[in-house]
């Protein structure tokens, strides 16, 4: 039985330390700007109804062979209304939750890593709309969960072997009803290495 778990403890060993040697592993903070991009339900232009707002969240890549990785984002966006009446407000607020898988090509040496991603999730909207003394407007405070996905690219700079920061940029469609809802995020990367080099 000893013997047993000794083999299992060392296959177990061997199999993590391998791991780390082929598939490092990225995690971290980013953050940056959410841009409303293309047009509303009603045909009015997304960015003559929303301002362009923030997001901040976590994110980690694991290494797949060399050149390849999957990982996951949680992250939330706010964007307030735009052109709204006199004393209303008006807060969209996605929170994002998705996973990636990336391509990042061999720079042979090079402190500098170049990425392209695709990633797949669920993005929780919520809308919030709060009238004035004066507004003929209804209050309203709603949350709907849709299917999106995102694409981009962006480049990490390995300062050493535990610190990459970076910068990215994605492109996100959302399938809400009626016609999807897209935003552009423009992102630095704050990266620390989990495991491997």
């Amino acid at each position: 039985m000893k013997l047993k778990s000794m083999v299992l403890a060392v296959t177990i060993g061997m199999f993590a330390a391998s791991l780390a040697q082929a598939a490092p592993a990225w995690v971290g903070l980013t953050g940056g700007a959410t841009i409303p991009t293309g047009d509303t339900q009603g045909g009015a232009k997304l960015s003559d109804v929303l301002k362009t707002g923030y997001h901040g969240g976590v994110t980690g890549t694991w290494g797949v062979g060399k050149m390849f990785g999957l990982g996951a984002d949680v992250v939330y966006h706010q964007l307030k209304g735009k052109n709204v009446p006199a004393g209303d407000k008006l807060t969209v607020s996605p929170l994002q939750a998705t996973i990636h898988g990336s391509w990042m090509p061999d720079m042979k040496g090079s402190k500098a890593m170049p990425f392209v991603t695709v990633g797949a999730g669920v993005y929780s909207i919520k809308s919030k709309y709060e009238a004035g003394a004066t507004s003929g407007f209804a209050s309203s405070d709603t949350t709907v969960t849709k299917f999106g996905w995102n694409a981009g690219a962006g480049v990490n700079w390995k300062l050493n072997d535990k610190f990459a920061p970076g910068i990215e940029a994605k492109y996100h469609m959302i399938s809400t009803e009626g016609k999807s809802t897209s935003l552009i995020t423009v992102a630095i990367n704050l990266l620390w290495s989990a495991w491997g080099k």
